[in-house]
């Protein structure tokens, strides 16, 4: 007879601690029993604590009313309720749909030195356009050697594609320091508008800043494959979509690839085309 009342009370307690998790957290149905089994099952005197209102040898009754309290009522199940808030938090992150990536691989020997150290301000070349990228709240990364070398921007393209986890790229070049957030601004709200790949438009052909989806890397080894390295037969390759930046921009589409082309840009600096001016 009191084998019988023990299996009994351990049921009801089993049953009890089942009702409340489900209770606790409707959105999680699949419950591991063999975990439940294992590590939540109480003696008979905890058993008895709990249903009969008997407080056991060291305070079982206390222990219960305060692991309600803090739990949110789930006191038969806490190692459990722990173990499903980490697997929460070990839920793959979902990967960004547009990143930033900035192409700085080039050998700049027209320039005749790393054309990306050059000082623009307080600070380098490079310096200037990640600071300008980074105002957008959109991950940035630095390409600064290409998977393929030696094929122009399309080395760099390919490299930012094969390792990007975003959907997207928006693709700077180092070389353009008076690019502002607010022509990056209208990019990114035109292919969010679109969602194709899109090119913004200097001197009537397709150029920086652009942005491509990671689909596009198939196209981009094919290109590099057939040694066509432009971008203007990238852009006919994709079908993409091109703009022409507004008026007061075109001038932040100035690259820099000699030395008279530096001295222009610092001059364009310092009368004030920098940072959305």
């Amino acid at each position: 007879m009191p084998t019988l009342i023990t299996i009994f009370l351990w049921l009801r307690v089993f049953a009890a601690g089942i009702i409340r998790t489900c209770k606790n957290h409707p959105a999680e149905h699949g419950i591991n029993f063999s975990v439940v089994v294992a590590n939540h099952v109480h003696s008979n005197a905890e058993m008895k604590a709990v249903f009969l209102d008997r407080p056991r040898r060291g305070g079982a009754k206390k222990d219960v009313q305060n692991s309600r309290v803090q739990g949110g009522g789930n006191a038969l199940f806490p190692r459990f309720r722990r173990a499903n808030s980490a697997a929460r938090l070990m839920r793959p992150q979902t990967p960004p749909p547009l990143k930033i990536c900035i192409l700085a691989g080039g050998l700049s020997q027209r320039m005749g030195r790393d054309k990306s150290r050059l000082r623009l301000g307080p600070r380098t070349m490079l310096g200037q356009i990640r600071a300008t990228a980074k105002r957008l709240d959109l991950p940035v990364c630095i390409i600064r050697r290409d998977a393929v070398p030696r094929c122009g921007p399309l080395g760099g393209i390919y490299t930012a594609l094969k390792s990007s986890s975003a959907d997207a790229v928006m693709f700077l070049a180092c070389d353009m320091p008076l690019v502002s957030e607010a022509l990056l601004r209208v990019v990114r709200h035109r292919f969010a508008r679109q969602g194709g790949s899109l090119f913004v438009r200097s001197e009537g052909r397709p150029g920086f800043p652009f942005v491509l989806r990671r689909e596009a890397l198939v196209t981009v080894a094919r290109q590099i494959a057939a040694k066509r390295f432009s971008l203007h037969e990238l852009a006919r390759a994709l079908r993409a979509k091109a703009f022409s930046a507004p008026a007061n921009q075109r001038a932040q589409l100035r690259n820099v690839n000699t030395p008279g082309e530096w001295a222009r840009v610092v001059k364009k600096w310092g009368q004030g085309v920098k940072r959305g001016t």
